[in-house]
């Protein structure tokens, strides 16, 4: 068993445990990655990022083979990572997971790890595309377009555009410059001013993870309403739209267009201060 640190050019070798998402992310040196070789295969890799406001890092994935766990592989990669974060003398680890993902295993696995977990309730609003089209319809939000998703932007504005996305996620624009499901933007006088930003976390379920906007709360209705629409021609009908509404401008957003959120999102926070 050997641990070694994931070259930006190698990243398509550990393909099978590392999340295409991040690539782009290792690649230009904002999140590092390191991998196990085990009996002369690529076993498991472990994906962070230095959260630079903070001073500590945030664990993105951590995925083992099917045929190699139980074997220590997984606890190997958390203490090799925390003694490079120690080497950058960062102050914690932390990484969180919702109720969707596997539980009965990660939680106990990241908790012999050193992680302790705390278990945080929040609001969730959940409505079909069907229920959002007919609810946007009501408001008279669907008459027009506003905005339009980001890989339809011209090249230099779309650059811009993943910029800005980058500062609002934690480096993740990229990763949200996607073909499906497509992110949506506001691009205003070389300036994105709104962004919905959509991912397809598990089948029949497309998570809205972040409302950014500095324009008319309209404007991000508007948006939010062409970005539904234009989703309910790509996916079928009963896919539910969910939205995790920690902030108050979301919830009121979300009353204002679907009506109270009546179901609870579970998210256990995994830390060690190291």
């Amino acid at each position: 068993m050997r641990y070694r640190q994931i070259g930006k050019d190698e990243v398509a070798a550990w393909s099978e445990t590392l999340p295409r998402e991040y690539f782009p992310l290792i690649r230009d040196g904002r999140a590092r990655a390191g991998g196990v070789e085990f009996v002369g295969i690529n076993a498991g890799s472990i994906v962070w990022m230095h959260d630079e406001k903070e001073g500590s890092a945030r664990l993105l994935a951590i995925d083992v083979l099917p045929e190699a766990r139980r074997m220590g592989i997984g606890t190997e990669l958390i203490r090799e990572a925390v003694k490079e974060m120690n080497e950058e003398k960062l102050s914690a680890v932390e990484c969180a997971y919702g109720e969707y993902q596997d539980r009965v295993t990660l939680r106990p696995f990241l908790n012999a790890c050193g992680l302790q977990t705390d278990l945080r309730e929040m609001p969730l609003g959940r409505v079909s595309l069907k229920e959002a089209g007919e609810k946007l319809k009501e408001k008279g939000l669907l008459k027009e377009s506003c905005g339009c998703g980001l890989r339809r932007l011209p090249m230099e504005e779309r650059r811009k555009a993943r910029e800005a996305i980058d500062a609002v996620s934690g480096g993740l624009g990229a990763a949200y410059d996607r073909e499906k499901p497509e992110c949506y933007v506001i691009f205003n006088d070389g300036k994105m001013v709104s962004a919905a930003l959509f991912s397809e976390e598990r089948k029949g379920v497309i998570s809205l993870d972040y409302l950014y906007n500095e324009g008319s709360p309209a404007g991000l209705a508007g948006l939010l309403a062409t970005a539904l629409s234009e989703l309910a021609q790509e996916y079928p009908e009963d896919t539910a739209i969910e939205m995790l509404l920690t902030t108050e401008q979301g919830q009121k957003l979300y009353e204002g267009l679907f009506g109270e959120a009546r179901e609870c999102y579970r998210l256990a926070v995994c830390s060690q201060e190291i």
